[in-house]
């Protein structure tokens, strides 16, 4: 399993720092490698993608 982000600063000063409320979203996609295929009653053979997203409200 591998995880990989991308961050970067733009600006010294976050545009939404004040604001209170913060964003967040993402995306993973789990590849089946011949274990997860091959297991015995092992569900879907195709990989399988996930997204999510949120949302954090600061007062």
């Amino acid at each position: 399993m591998s995880d990989y982000r991308l961050l970067r600063l733009a600006s010294a000063v976050d545009r939404s720092s004040k604001s209170g409320v913060r964003l967040d979203r993402g995306y993973a996609r789990l590849f089946k490698g011949r274990f997860f295929r091959a297991a015995p009653n092992a569900p879907d053979p195709r990989d399988v993608d996930y997204g999510y997203g949120s949302i954090m409200v600061s007062f």
